[in-house]
């Protein structure tokens, strides 16, 4: 474990390299957390409202708020908000990922996760956001291809990860197709990151565990964990050597907590995997 949180729905952990830290959000909770691998320190700052992911930007966080798409300093500070994109009575922000061009890709969930109500938006620098996918019920765990030219994406309860062809220049997606299924036995898939040698790697909420994929969608890898319910993960650390998962408390009772008291933790593993950098949304 690297640092006891207890995120209601801890989600989007992502590695910056100049701070040697990581950051992630809690979405119910409203608070963005930061791990300082040196020292292992933990911080946080609140949120005026429901988050549902963080990444990097150029001016310090790219991340969402309140229905908008916001930036920030790392620290929470000199907060520009753009217009509000959903008025979160029915739908939320959920998962999300920037591109190589310094893009945003953050999806959208029906609240009552049974209709098909989401959307997966791209966001350019003016915080200005178009659709590009759906609808989905739970627009979920997202991450390209090498070269960019390929976007995995996961609609939870439809239980498989599909693929997009992606437009390098406007960022628009095409030519979807389901890469793999995922079986009950292994949980709901969550967040997803694909590694250096193009594993793809996928948190199974309810499954208790992380699973390698091959592109082929042949199960490489299984990482079993102390709690149920996973959800973002990310690669991290100098070498960027070291799997982080977020997890998630929300909906668990009082029995199923006291069974699994790290619930809502952030974890730090080895898997024998190196990951690829997060890269900045570039701001306007």
């Amino acid at each position: 474990m690297a640092a006891a949180t207890s995120a209601i729905i801890g989600e989007t952990p992502v590695w910056d390299p100049v701070l040697g830290a990581l950051f992630w959000v809690d979405i119910l909770g409203s608070r963005i957390f930061r791990y300082r691998l040196a020292g292992e320190e933990v911080s946080s700052f609140p949120l005026s409202g429901i988050g549902g992911c963080v990444g990097l930007a150029d001016r310090g966080l790219v991340l969402t708020v309140d229905g908008a798409i916001a930036t920030c300093t790392i620290d929470g500070e000199d907060l520009e908000v753009g217009r509000p994109l959903i008025d979160q009575k029915n739908v939320r922000f959920n998962d999300g990922r920037v591109d190589a061009m310094g893009r945003l890709y953050v999806g959208t969930m029906d609240w009552k996760e049974s209709e098909p109500l989401g959307q997966l938006y791209l966001v350019g620098p003016d915080l200005a956001a178009e659709v590009v996918a759906g609808p989905f019920i739970v627009s979920n765990g997202l991450d390209f291809t090498d070269g960019g030219d390929g976007l995995y994406h996961i609609d939870s309860p439809s239980r498989g990860v599909d693929r997009y062809q992606v437009d390098r220049d406007s960022g628009r997606l095409y030519g979807r197709s389901r890469f793999f299924e995922v079986a009950p036995a292994f949980g709901e898939p969550d967040g997803l990151v694909v590694d250096a040698d193009g594993l793809v790697w996928v948190a199974m909420w309810g499954g208790g565990r992380v699973v390698a994929f091959t592109p082929s969608g042949k199960v490489e890898r299984v990482v079993e964990l102390p709690v149920s319910q996973p959800t973002g993960i990310t690669f991290g650390g100098p070498d960027l050597n070291e799997l982080f998962v977020a997890s998630a408390r929300d909906g668990l009772s009082a029995a199923e907590l006291e069974r699994q008291p790290l619930a809502g933790a952030l974890f730090r593993v080895d898997v024998g995997a190196v990951g690829r950098p997060s890269h900045r949304f570039k701001s306007g």
